[in-house]
């Protein structure tokens, strides 16, 4: 009987089969949903990437500008919406300190840095 002591608990146990319970309402669509987008992005992978790519790039701009989280921003105020243009730029460098005045300066390289 020593054997038995390494088998699962679920095998070595006498009482008959019990039948799984059966998925819920929300349980069986969200499985549905997942499992359609799974497919979706198994069958185009350079699309999801892209899609990916772009969604986080946004987000940050806008976390980054505070307007993800700002009230004022779905009121209709477009004054602070994302400039999107940004990210056609290219690459920017970011300084701040005490030669700026403690305010955020971008620029593409050293050159650009207005000293004060």
């Amino acid at each position: 009987m020593l054997g038995a002591s390494f088998l699962p608990a679920r095998f070595r146990s006498d009482h008959g089969h019990v039948a799984p319970s059966n998925p819920g309402y929300f349980h069986r669509h969200i499985t549905s949903v997942l499992q359609t987008v799974a497919r979706q992005a198994f069958t185009h992978p350079i699309h999801t990437i892209v899609f990916v790519a772009l969604l986080a790039s946004t987000s940050y701009i806008g976390v980054l500008e505070g307007t993800l989280f700002d009230p004022s921003s779905s009121t209709g105020n477009t004054s602070q919406a994302t400039d999107l243009s940004s990210l056609v730029d290219g690459a920017r460098q970011l300084k701040v300190g005490e030669a700026t005045g403690w305010k955020w300066q971008a620029g593409k390289t050293e050159r650009d840095f207005v000293e004060i």
